[in-house]
């Protein structure tokens, strides 16, 4: 059976290791780096072939690390952050449990350990790079360093106060960040990790969203931050899935391939899916449309809490009006066989948690189902496809409907509960016929709300929204991304090719033509 226990008394571990994942290729934030040679204006000294190299290899004037050097002025992060010790799954038959430094996890492939070179990078790295970038041909010369997005379309141009700059800010700042909390030489229990790593991972998302991770041109719409999240979640998850299946007898063969044959590791995405355009359409009153809006935005943030911090399963990946979606484990599904599954059986506490989660009002109710095991990602597309039937399979088992049996109706609103025209006589008309939750929780106190900002909050006026009979309309529109999903509209693209001086030209008139359009879909942030 899946060991609950063991993956829960190993999420320090997990954390420790999702930093390291976060933090592995930061030597492609060292404008020295070979790879960015020739792209900026002026000149700059090579310091490394190889982005690993930065924690790897030795300078050679100075026969120390590069990440030594650098950091030589915070001794405490060499000493106490990259020496800090996390227990990791082994591939030994007796102890499945094997320490290691975090460091170890930032070296990458030039990592001695087995669970980072095979596990972690071919398993996990490797994988993600074919999903992000597919294989290229020839970049691209000249000096033309800036993000775009999938079409080509020049978002950011990059410059040199971007990588080294920001790199040693960040160093200075993770460094205060430990000492001010206390953290050093006392993490205490993982409630200190999951700070730093929550920290660590707001603070890159924001630099690293503005760096390449590639300078293979035109793969220049992949960020620095989308590669290192999606390595790191696919590390997770499968982190995760090693804890809950090696003390299981009959998974030891599933066991064992994560280390003897990581290219077939695969992952699951889950749906948290829930039909929030249709609870936002419940509401007759904007004060009534922004609070489904609301609640389903909290209901999400604390599905995201369970599953990334309480029992670290994975990482979201995707939301949109049909829920929340992460990336898991192979062996988090019941079965493997058709396109969707429900979760495993010994995870029933990880259920109860999320439907706890959607109990507050007795209105939101989850349908959880996981897709089939696969090596991409491209499942999630079936999931959202398949979203409106999937509705139907919400799991009602904590409904408690609200009857006061003194009703005469059902409430429009939350269309759950019952209300009575006598309880509601201090009321104006339009709100006698809804609930008392609905009311007190929906309803009342806007105007009081309204006042504290007219100016930026939405209006609570209906005048303000009729047309001149006195009639108001709610439209709802959703941009279906079903056929960009599968490939459909893609293939209605035509890449083109330009010549590298007519290219240069165009950039100046601040064009938007890029030489050639490679499309990779991204789940948006």
């Amino acid at each position: 059976m899946l060991d609950l226990k063991c993956l829960k008394k190993h999420r320090e571990d997990i954390f420790k290791a999702e930093i390291g994942a976060l933090l592995f290729n930061i030597g492609k934030t060292h404008v020295g780096f070979e790879a960015w040679k020739g792209y900026f204006d002026r000149k700059i000294d090579k310091k490394f072939v190889k982005y690993d190299e930065y924690f790897n290899e030795m300078d050679k004037k100075k026969n120390t690390p590069y990440y030594k050097i650098e950091l030589a002025g915070n001794p405490d992060l060499i000493n106490y952050f990259f020496h800090a010790k996390l227990s990791l799954p082994a591939n030994g038959s007796d102890d499945k449990i094997q320490k290691l430094d975090l460091l170890e996890i930032m070296k990458g492939r030039g990592s001695g350990e087995i669970i980072v070179e095979k596990v972690f990078f071919r398993g996990c790295e490797n994988i993600n790079s074919g999903i992000d970038k597919g294989s290229p041909g020839d970049k691209i010369k000249g000096k033309l360093l800036f993000i775009a997005n999938a079409f080509g379309t020049s978002k950011k141009k990059l410059c040199c106060s971007d990588f080294d700059e920001r790199r040693m800010s960040f160093w200075k700042e993770l460094d205060g960040f430990l000492k001010s909390n206390e953290y050093y030489g006392n993490y205490g229990n993982d409630t200190g990790w999951k700070a730093i790593k929550n920290w660590i991972s707001n603070e890159i998302r924001k630099w690293y969203s503005g760096l390449l991770s590639d300078s293979r041109f035109p793969v220049n719409d992949v960020t620095l931050w989308d590669q290192v999240y999606m390595t790191a979640t696919m590390f997770k998850a499968a982190l995760a899935d090693m804890f809950l299946i090696m003390n299981d007898t009959y998974k030891e063969t599933d066991y064992k391939a994560y280390f003897e044959n990581p290219n077939s590791i695969k992952w699951r995405i889950m749906g948290i899916q829930y039909d929030k355009l249709g609870l936002a359409e419940r509401g007759f009153k904007p004060a009534q449309i922004k609070w489904y809006r609301e609640n389903t935005r909290q209901i999400d943030n604390r599905v995201k809490g369970i599953i990334e911090n309480e029992y670290c399963l994975g990482n979201e990946i995707y939301r949109d009006e049909t829920g929340i979606y992460f990336l898991v484990g192979q062996n988090l599904g019941k079965g493997n066989d058709g396109d969707l599954t429900y979760l495993h059986p010994d995870l029933v506490k990880v259920k109860t948690e999320i439907l706890k989660a959607f109990e507050t009002y007795d209105e939101f109710y989850p349908a959880i189902l996981l897709t089939k095991a696969s090596r991409g990602l491209m499942n999630l597309s079936y999931l959202l496809e398949q979203a409106k039937n999937n509705f139907l399979q919400a799991d009602y088992s904590r409904y408690h409907c609200i009857d006061d049996k003194t009703g005469n109706g059902l409430c429009p609103v939350c269309q759950k509960r019952v209300f009575s025209v006598s309880n509601g006589e201090e009321r104006i008309d339009e709100d006698k016929r809804i609930c008392d939750f609905c009311y007190e929780e929906k309803t009342r106190g806007r105007l009081e709300e309204w006042e504290k900002d007219p100016e930026n909050n939405e209006t609570i006026w209906t005048s303000e929204l009729q047309d001149k009979n006195g009639r108001i309309a709610l439209v709802t529109l959703k941009f279906e991304l079903g056929e960009w999903l599968n490939g459909n509209m893609v293939n209605q693209l035509v890449n083109r090719k330009t010549p590298m001086e007519d290219y240069q030209q165009l950039v100046d008139v601040n064009s938007h033509i890029n030489p050639a359009i490679i499309l990779k879909l991204k789940p948006p942030n």
